[in-house]
C-alpha cells in the first residue's frame, strides 16, 4: 500500500505550466520522471514523506503527482474546487474500482464492470449502499490506457468525471464533498499516476 499523500508535505522536482501527459511531462518540457513502486522514493524522498500542497508547494498552476502505484492502494488527498484529481490507469480485469473516500465511508464508488459493459456509481455509509447510477455509456476497453479526471463542483456538491478529456458523467454526492480525504484503487487497475493541480 502506498502511504504517500496528496495534500500536505514536501514536494518533488516539478515543472510549472499546463497539465501533464502520460510519463509526467509538464508544460513546455519540465517534468517528473521518477517512479514510485513498493519501497520506492522520489528524488531521494521516501514515499511516506511525499505530498501535494502544503507549506512547501509552489503557488500557481503547479502539478504534483505520484507514479507507478501498486494496487490495491489508498492515497490521502485534498479535494475541493482548486484541486481536481487526475488518474492515468489501465483496467486489466473484468471488475475495476476507484473510490473517493471520506474516512471509512465511500463518497463516490466508480466501478467499471466489463462483463456488463457498464460503469456503476454509488456511495456507501457504514455497511449501507445507496442507489446505483449506470447511465452515460461505457467508453472503456480492457488493457487500454485512460486519463480519468474527477473535478469537484463544491457549490453543487457534485463530482464531474472526464475520460480522456471528454465529459463522461457527473455524480451528485450524498455527503459533503469537502470531506473527501482519500482516493482508493482496488485490484483490477494498473495505476500509472495520480496527479493534483493547485490553482
Amino acid at each position: 500500500m502506498v502511504s504517500g499523500g496528496i495534500g500536505g508535505g514536501a514536494n518533488v522536482n516539478s515543472g510549472i505550466g499546463g497539465r501533464a501527459g502520460i510519463g509526467g511531462e509538464i508544460g513546455g518540457g519540465a517534468g517528473i520522471r521518477s517512479g514510485i513502486g513498493s519501497g520506492g522514493a522520489v528524488g531521494g524522498m521516501a514515499i511516506g514523506q511525499f505530498g501535494i500542497g502544503g507549506a512547501n508547494s509552489l503557488n500557481d498552476n503547479v502539478q504534483r503527482g505520484i507514479y507507478n502505484i501498486n494496487t490495491p492502494s489508498s492515497i490521502p488527498v485534498q479535494f475541493h474546487n482548486a484541486n481536481p484529481l487526475r488518474v492515468v490507469v489501465v483496467p486489466t480485469d473484468d471488475w475495476c474500482t476507484i473510490n473517493l473516500r471520506q474516512g471509512a465511508d465511500i463518497a463516490l464508488h466508480f466501478n467499471l464492470r466489463f462483463g456488463q459493459g457498464q460503469c456503476v456509481r454509488n456511495h456507501r455509509v457504514g455497511d449501507s449502499w445507496g442507489e446505483e447510477e449506470r447511465t452515460g455509456g461505457f467508453p472503456f476497453e480492457r488493457d487500454q490506457i485512460y486519463t480519468i479526471e474527477f473535478i469537484p463542483k463544491v457549490n453543487d456538491n457534485t463530482v464531474e468525471v472526464f475520460v480522456n478529456a471528454q465529459y463522461y458523467v457527473d455524480f451528485r454526492l450524498r455527503s459533503n464533498i469537502e470531506e473527501i480525504d482519500n482516493i482508493e484503487f482496488e485490484a483490477g487497475f494498473k495505476v500509472h499516476s495520480v496527479q493534483a493541480f493547485v490553482q
